[in-house]
């Protein structure tokens, strides 16, 4: 009886934890979304059943459409992850071999006789990235041919050696995605929904090579939650280095799937994981604390996505979204933080009166550098104009406001006359008095 009581008691203490932490991260969301510091859907798995979900901010803006479990989104470069498995599929099934040659394919892209599978995989071909051709922004939202992407391919010079170094390019993933559809005499859309969405039950998983938006498609914003709808970057171009679309879930379900060997051998899985260079094949390292997961990141147009696997602990995280002002990447750590029961608070921010924000914008200027500073106001939000571009800002309390991806902290002192503002960044600080 003494030991059904003791069972009992740490049945229901592992319960109240497990209760504990997912209303922290419940939270956590919840000061996103009311403060409108991000929008999209995360999604925890737990030794292969979905534990978490959550969905915040909506998926269309314009017709108020909140994002929900039925939302999809472009998950850019995470696309690989499916690309480089396929791959592997295809040499399972011996149409293809680690050390085939791109010469077999498409003979015309320089160094195609030296270039193999293996290169393509893992970012060592030399091959240049694809983006940055000079007039890309003029033709990427485009629909474009196979012939014009490949005459562009064939075109673009290369690097370094094939298989000296790696450097990271889509340009390797759209071939890999074409050799694909050569080897099994199908579009890409039919091969991935044949050896991966129907084996792992993906209903939220597909590619569209003439870029059609489904119904439950959201569409992205870019800088603000509250701005435009971003460009949108005509999926003929990626393919599989970064044309797929899915969800949280079905993220979570795909690196499941991979990982339980369920449609891959566990051999050809631990291929695809040996890091060299920092990438896998499709995958790479992704340390937090003492733990070590594998996954990948993506991001096009304003999307921006992360799904990883913990291979020790079991578990998996997703997180997909269409309008960033928190990065990304501190949403992630705030969520393995909670769900690992480590220390972490939850950050409070500020939402300012319109009236209130207006009063900081304006130009800014410093005895100690002669190089101004602009604040601008759009949508309610405070941008930092820079000689690249403008950097949205977050807020936070007693007007101090931060761009937490490079380290960037502004505080303005609205009682100083003239008022003041002073910029942060690492060990640098500059005092500014309004002009």
């Amino acid at each position: 009886m003494k030991r059904l009581i003791v069972v009992i008691f740490l049945a229901f203490n592992y319960i109240n934890c497990q209760e504990n932490k997912f209303e922290k991260l419940n939270l956590y969301f919840e000061e996103l979304e009311q403060n409108e510091k991000a929008m999209g859907a995360v999604s925890i798995f737990q030794d292969g059943i979905e534990v978490y979900s959550n969905f915040i901010g909506y998926s269309n803006n314009a017709k108020k459409i909140k994002s929900s479990r039925e939302t999809v989104y472009r998950i850019g470069s995470i696309s690989k992850t499916f690309t480089a498995s396929l791959i592997m599929k295809a040499i399972e099934m011996k149409k293809l071999s680690l050390k085939t040659n791109l010469s077999e394919f498409f003979p015309k892209v320089i160094n195609s006789d030296l270039i193999t599978i293996e290169m393509l995989l893992n970012h060592s071909s030399g091959i240049k990235e694809i983006t940055k051709v000079v007039d890309f922004e003029s033709w990427k939202m485009n629909f474009t041919t196979k012939v014009k992407l490949l005459d562009t391919i064939y075109d673009l010079p290369s690097l370094f050696n094939p298989g000296e170094k790696s450097e990271y390019s889509n340009t390797n993933y759209i071939l890999l995605s074409l050799i694909l559809e050569h080897v099994f005499n199908k579009n890409f859309n039919s091969i991935l929904e044949n050896l991966i969405c129907i084996p792992c039950d993906l209903k939220q998983t597909y590619y569209s090579y003439n870029s059609v938006i489904t119904k439950n498609e959201a569409l992205s914003y870019v800088n603000s939650i509250n701005s435009e709808e971003a460009e949108s970057t005509h999926l003929s171009i990626p393919i599989g280095a970064g044309g797929i679309i899915s969800s949280a879930i079905d993220l979570g379900k795909f690196l499941n799937c991979l990982f339980e060997n369920k449609f891959l051998s566990k051999s050809t899985t631990d291929k695809m994981i040996q890091i060299e260079d920092k990438y896998g094949f499709g995958l790479f390292e992704v340390p937090f604390y003492d733990k070590r997961g594998f996954g990948h990141t993506g991001g096009i147009d304003g999307f921006q996505a992360n799904a990883f696997f913990f291979p020790d602990d079991n578990m998996t995280v997703s997180y997909v979204s269409n309008g960033v002002i928190t990065p990304v990447n501190d949403i992630m750590i705030a969520i393995l933080s909670i769900y690992f029961e480590l220390d972490y608070s939850i950050p409070k921010h500020k939402k300012y009166l319109p009236s209130d924000l207006s009063k900081l914008v304006g130009e800014y200027s410093s005895s100690s550098i002669d190089l101004n500073v602009e604040i601008k106001l759009k949508n309610d939000t405070l941008f930092l104009k820079t000689i690249q571009g403008e950097i949205p800002l977050e807020s936070n309390e007693n007007f101090v406001f931060t761009y937490r991806r490079a380290g960037l902290e502004l505080i303005f002192n609205i009682y100083e006359k003239p008022q003041q503002l002073i910029l942060k960044q690492r060990d640098v600080e500059i005092t500014y008095k309004k002009n």
